[in-house]
């Protein structure tokens, strides 16, 4: 549960502003597994913008009509 007071400028709530985050799965992993491979869905995301943005890749790709999976295999 996340309660916030304020807004990101600094303007005050009258009320607190809750956010509840709640994810059903009909997976058969326990809960902890499941938010273990959530994470790890996550961090790879951010490995894979992060191997575009050191190289470069982002501009370079969208200037040329080179598919990402063939320059990254």
């Amino acid at each position: 549960m996340i309660e916030r007071t304020s807004s990101p400028d600094g303007q005050m709530f009258l009320e607190p502003d809750i956010e509840l985050n709640m994810f059903w799965t009909n997976l058969g992993e326990t809960d902890q597994e499941i938010i273990e491979l959530y994470h790890a869905h996550g961090e790879s995301e951010q490995f894979h913008s992060e191997i575009k943005s050191d190289m470069a890749w982002k501009d370079s790709l969208q200037a040329s009509s080179i598919p990402t999976s063939l320059c990254l295999s």
